[in-house]
């Protein structure tokens, strides 16, 4: 059957490794919706209620992005990867992790998060119980990390690994 893969093939970094895994981490950060979407905004009209949030957004795109890089070199590292779908997922778990977690913590440091959840959340008394905000908080966090990371595991395991037959290029 030509181009069917026989299990068990290892997966290995391309080489030399770290120019591969810097370009993959480009690639995944520049080409990211949520980065490309800010980006685009600010340079229209960088005015806004919240100037420190939008750009540390495309920040914590470029940051989660390095920790998914990082966990997935130690997940590879202990064993390594034979496909590349299970890499795309664990990549993409990893960076929706990190990115939701950053994203929690900046919006609600900020002040912004609050102001998003309050519409949604039915309620106009900023002193909102947590257990009415909370929900909300979680899906916009969740909705910024499948925009932000989806993408990039699959961009980082077909830039940044190949078959080791393959060869490393």
């Amino acid at each position: 059957m030509a181009g069917a893969r026989p299990r068990g093939r290892r997966l290995q970094w391309r080489s030399p490794w770290w120019a591969w895994q810097v370009l993959s981490w480009s690639v995944a950060t520049l080409a990211a919706p949520t980065f490309l979407t800010i980006g685009v905004l600010l340079m229209q009209d960088a005015r806004s209620d919240h100037p420190f949030f939008w750009p540390a957004l495309m920040g914590i795109v470029a940051a989660a992005n390095a920790v998914a890089i990082l966990r997935i070199n130690h997940l590879h590292r202990r064993a390594a990867f034979t496909g590349r779908a299970a890499l795309a997922l664990r990549y993409s778990c990893a960076g929706m992790s990190a990115g939701c977690a950053m994203f929690l913590t900046l919006g609600w440091c900020t002040g912004v998060l609050p102001d998003m959840v309050m519409p949604m959340a039915g309620t106009v008394d900023a002193a909102a119980p947590v257990v009415e905000t909370a929900p909300w908080s979680a899906a916009i966090a969740v909705v910024f990390g499948v925009g932000s990371f989806v993408h990039a595991g699959v961009l980082h395991a077909w830039i940044g690994f190949c078959h080791a037959q393959e060869g490393a290029g």
